[in-house]
Order: structure tokens, then sequence, then C-alpha cells
């Protein structure tokens, strides 16, 4: 495998292949990963609350916040190195394969152990390993896709994230008491998921050029700097500050279900699992409609604009009754709101790319504005409930929300 400099402005022609195998291969690759991720969320709040009882809070945000500076270091890097790669297997593959081996043996050494820093260690590998497999496979779309069906392949993909919310939850939800057997029995569907995926796709346009010189320090630092492009940025930013208002609760509901409501783990456990399902169905019904749909009108941006607000919405109940049911609310519509972005954003994100050669570093870069607040959600909601309580994360939660609606509104490029 060599590592080779950028190509000029020369721009990557797509592949070929047919839409229903790309879907297929979008679906499975985003179930793989997002059903461990899914998971893992649960999973690692149960896991902290069994071994630092006092601290299970500080050690969440802690377990989250280093595993976020791996996974936007590692996803970043492995996106421009993947642009860069020859091989046999393609540019991406290599990247798609040794991502998810080094991810789901880190995921599974998550559950052996209850010494904290080794807790820490793992689970920053786990996520350097997802998102290094992340960076190559989320450069799929600009690899092969034509504009023309963007939305239904990226419909496609939405709906495979969203099912592997269910997927998550259950497991999360039947082992929340057990968080060891659970991360163990979870760990090896993204690397089923991943092998799948490299079979599935066509050979790559550039699997068969000639290596060619490997780049200095100095010439693969400049390749590393984020696009100067405007356009590009508002999207990014809009995308965090979605994601994170949504996932600032949910990665919030076991703590808020037993801290604030009054629940028994268990029952909460089963609460959880039932409000993933209820989030997936809305999310899927919407992503199935929306993303179909923004093709044939040729419209991006009111999607993306209305869903963070639908999603804000969902979380008034919670803001005003403490009580099981309004988790359940938050649940129905939030997933609406998600499964409405999901359908549109991903196309949304390569219509907007300023250079096609670069696409996998350029994802790189938006896709840790989905990764990222993923994994900060926790330790931003830490220090918000400490400080203000849960109405004080509930109210950010609502205000990001409409921050991240304006910020589609900046969007000049794509309509």
């Amino acid at each position: 495998m060599t590592i080779t400099p950028r190509e000029g402005a020369q721009p990557q022609h797509r592949q070929c292949a047919s839409t229903g195998r790309l879907s297929a291969v979008m679906f499975i690759g985003q179930l793989g990963w997002a059903a461990v991720g899914a998971a893992c969320g649960t999973l690692l709040a149960a896991l902290a609350a069994e071994v630092k009882p006092e601290d299970k809070v500080d050690l969440l945000a802690l377990l989250t916040t280093t595993g976020a500076i791996a996974a936007v270091s590692c996803m970043i890097l492995a996106g421009t190195l993947s642009d860069r790669t020859r091989s046999k297997l393609g540019p991406r593959n290599p990247w798609i394969i040794g991502g998810a081996i080094v991810g789901t043996l880190a995921f599974a050494c998550i559950g052996l152990t209850r010494n904290p820093a080794l807790l820490v260690v793992a689970h920053m590998v786990y996520q350097g390993g997802l998102n290094c497999m992340l960076g190559a496979f989320n450069a799929i779309p600009p690899d092969y896709v034509p504009n023309s069906v963007l939305g239904k392949v990226s419909a496609f993909g939405g709906a495979g994230y969203l099912l592997a919310q269910i997927i998550g939850a259950v497991i999360a939800g039947t082992l929340v008491t057990h968080p060891s057997q659970g991360f163990l029995m979870a760990a090896w569907i993204m690397l089923v998921s991943s092998i799948i995926v490299v079979i599935l796709l066509p050979p790559h346009p550039l699997r068969n050029r000639s290596p060619r010189p490997p780049v200095t320090w100095r010439q693969f630092g400049a390749q590393m700097r984020p696009p100067s492009d405007g356009q590009f940025w508002w999207i990014l930013v809009g995308r965090f500050l979605f994601v994170i208002s949504l996932f600032m609760v949910m990665q919030f509901q076991l703590y808020i279900a037993t801290d604030e409501m009054g629940m028994t783990r268990a029952t909460a456990g089963r609460l959880i699992a039932m409000n993933s399902a209820v989030l997936a169905v809305t999310a899927v019904v919407l992503d199935v409609i929306t993303g179909p749909w923004s093709d044939k009108i040729k419209r991006r941006k009111p999607f993306t604009m209305i869903a963070p607000l639908v999603a804000g919405v969902g979380v008034i109940p919670l803001f005003l009754v403490n009580e099981p049911w309004t988790l359940t609310i938050f649940a129905a519509i939030g997933g609406a709101a998600f499964g409405t972005y999901m359908a549109v954003d991903g196309a949304l994100m390569v219509e907007v790319l300023p250079d096609r050669d670069d696409a996998a570093r350029d994802l790189g870069f938006l896709n840790a504005a989905n990764s990222l607040p993923i994994v900060f959600a926790p330790g931003i909601g830490a220090t918000l409930v400490k400080t203000v309580g849960y109405p004080g994360l509930f109210t950010a939660a609502i205000i990001l929300a409409i921050l991240g609606s304006l910020c589609i509104t900046r969007v000049r490029r794509v309509k």
C-alpha cells in the first residue's frame, strides 16, 4: 500500500455502479458501526456507574472527551490518507477493514476491565479504529454516486443508521445491568458489516493507478488543513449544533430516568430500549420519504433547516414535566427530526464539497461534526447538569437546535 500526494486539479471520475448495490453498501455499512455506537452510549454510562458509582458522571465525561479527541484526529487523518492510498484493494478498503478490526477488538476490551485508566485507553482505541473506518467509508458517495440519486442513496444510509439505533438499544437495554457482556456481544457487528461492504463495493477508479512519490511532512501537514470555503463551514457548524442538541438529551436518558424520575436501572433500560425503537421507527419513516423527495424537488436546505427546529420542540415536554412519558415524546419527535436530517444531510454534504479530489479529507471534517457531538455530549451534558441541573440541559439543547437551523440559512451553493 502506498500513500500518494494530491493529484493536482484533475477531477475524480465517479465509478458506475447500480444504485441498488450502492444503497445496500451504505445501508449495511451504517448499520454496522452505528449499532455498536448506539449500544456504547448506554453501556458506557452503566459501566461508569459500576466502576465509580460516586463519580460516574465525571468518569463518563472523561471517557467521552478523550474518545472525542481520538475520533476526530483519526477520522480526518484516515480520510486524508485514503485519498492518497493506492493498493490492489483500492484506496478506501484497507482503511475500512483495518479500522474495523482495531475498533472491534478495542470495543470488546472495554468489557474486560474495571480499571478506569484502561477503560479510557480502550475507549480511545475503539474511537480511533471506528473513525479510521468511517473516514474512508464516508467517501463512498462522492466516489460512486451521481448527484441525481444522492438523496436516495443517502436515505438508505440513514435508514441503516436508524435501524442500528433499535439494535443497539435492544442490546444495551437488555444488558444494562451487565454492561461487560454487552460490550463483548456488540463488538463484532462492525467488523462483519465492514467485510460485507468491501465485498459489495465495485473496483475503485483509482485502484490500478501507479504509485507516486510520497509527500514530505510539510506537504502532508498542508493537505491536512481544513478547507477555507465558507459554505462548507456553515454546514459543518450547523450539523454539529443540531447533533449535539439531540444527543445531549439522548445520551443522558439513563441518568434522567434514574436520578430525576426515580426509576430503577433495569426499568430505565427497558424504557430506553422502547424509546430507541420509537425514535428509529419515526426516523425511518421520515428518512425514506424525504430522501427521494429531495431528489425529486432538487432541494436540500428546507429539510435541514426545519429538522433542528422540530427536534427543539421535542425537548419542551422534558423541560415542563418530570415524567417518563416525556422521554418517549422526545424520542418520537426527535426521531422524526433526525430521520429527515439524515436522509438529506449526506447529499447536502457531498454537493457542497469544494474539491472532489479531497473528498474523504473534507468529509472527514464534516463527519467530525456528526461523531464529535455524540462523544462530546456526555461531557458537556455533565457540566450543565452539575452547574444548572437538568432544566439547564434541556434549555441548552433547544437553543443549540435553533442555532443549528440558522446556520443552514447561510448556505448559498445548494438549494
